[in-house]
């Protein structure tokens, strides 16, 4: 058997501090758990492997499903990219085409 003196206590709660209170905070969040279950019993059950298995093949299937829509927007969007920049390229031809023809009847009209 083992004496425990009070510094030797001390020292160890000292020495403990921060894996006591993570201890403590766990079992309050715990003892909260329980004593606001449903039903009547006070308790509400932590959920089994089997459960949260389920509830993330949920979550995943609906991931999947959100980033396929993800996937066709995007590529819209990089439809309507590509669409915009064929018509600015398009009409800036226009309008240099146009700018040139300007130039042209203007040099026209002053060399008359």
């Amino acid at each position: 058997m083992t004496s425990r003196s009070p510094g030797t206590v001390k020292k160890f709660l000292e020495e403990h501090r921060e894996e006591i209170t993570l201890h403590k905070a766990a079992k309050a969040a715990f003892n909260q758990l329980d004593s606001t279950g449903t039903q009547g019993k006070g308790r509400t059950r932590i959920p089994t492997i089997k459960q949260l298995n389920q509830e993330y093949a949920q979550v995943l299937s609906g991931k999947k499903a959100a980033y396929a829509e993800y996937r066709e927007a995007r590529k819209q969007m990089q439809d309507y990219l590509i669409a915009r920049k064929n018509v600015a390229a398009i009409l800036g031809v226009e309008q240099e085409q146009e700018e040139q023809r300007r130039q042209q009847e203007q040099q026209q009209n002053t060399g008359r």
